[in-house]
């Protein structure tokens, strides 16, 4: 099960998922896929998805209330942007031992280290993004291990903890120089 949480909208690049999962489809029939969320684009991707032939084959799901509670039925979690911040649903996968597969956009690269906590691939390339998930699906045991990893970078760099810590040091350093932070 391929899954993803974002907003329906053209930069988000679930065009190209909907790509890769017909070319998934081809080499893997049991492959299915699931987007939650809601957006603009919702019919025109399920358009796609039927003209594709994918019909059964992925499920939009629509808005959910806490949708990460839905991560855990993943195997593989995958966020196709064009352009992009930081996307939380990223952290909440990487905290669930989600495996992620993601495009190589804005600060992505600086949460996900390529082959060891997500794989990292080019925006709008769906060929590459189908490589990508099948390298997770084929190797159940290394993707438990890059789920391990993502989990343990997420909880020390990006926890509520370890943020409340870096506020707490800006503020005591902003104490200690009375206000000028070029020390």
């Amino acid at each position: 099960m391929i899954g993803t949480i974002a907003r329906l909208s053209e930069e988000k690049g679930l065009a190209h998922l909907i790509t890769a999962l017909r070319i998934l489809s081809q080499q893997n029939t049991t492959v299915k896929a699931v987007v939650i969320g809601e957006g603009p684009q919702r019919q025109f991707l399920e358009t796609m998805a039927n003209d594709a032939g994918l019909a059964g084959k992925i499920l939009f799901a629509g808005y959910r209330d806490y949708a990460y509670n839905y991560l855990p039925l993943f195997r593989v979690f995958v966020l196709p942007s064009l352009t992009e911040g930081l996307p939380i649903t990223i952290l909440e996968a990487m905290q669930a031992e989600v495996p992620v597969v993601a495009s190589r956009v804005g600060g992505i690269p600086a949460v996900l280290e390529n082959g060891k906590t997500g794989i990292l691939v080019e925006p709008g390339n769906p060929n590459a993004l189908a490589d990508a998930v099948n390298r997770v699906l084929t190797d159940p045991q290394g993707s438990i291990q890059m789920g391990k990893r993502a989990r343990d970078a997420a909880l020390t760099k990006y926890s509520s903890r370890r943020m409340a810590e870096e506020y707490q040091r800006v503020y005591n350093a902003i104490l200690r120089t009375g206000g000028d932070t070029n020390d």
